[in-house]
């Protein structure tokens, strides 16, 4: 699995000009955000597509075989990193 980043969408309510009033507000609302998009491949290389990552998952931090370690932020802003296993259609959970 490899990572790149998506298409970028910009944000209705972010701060154009940020001042040193608003500055904290304005990082915490950029005016643009990217998605990550996880390309998959077989066990011989083949690429099989991509997978949008959830909208929550953050800056992907590391790839590894079918796992994905990323950053996250719940609803109260607490920072934690998440792991996440790619499972196709079928597969049980381990």
């Amino acid at each position: 699995m490899g990572v790149r980043e998506g298409e970028g969408e910009r944000a209705e309510d972010c701060i154009e000009e940020p001042t040193e009033s608003n500055y904290a507000q304005a990082r915490a609302a950029p005016c643009w955000r990217d998605r990550a998009l996880l390309d998959v491949f077989d066990e011989s290389g083949r690429y099989l597509g991509d997978v949008a990552a959830p909208d929550h998952v953050g800056r992907v931090l590391h790839v590894d075989g079918n796992v994905v370690l990323t950053v996250a932020e719940d609803d109260t802003g607490t920072i934690m990193v998440k792991r996440y296993r790619l499972a196709l259609p079928g597969e049980q959970d381990e």
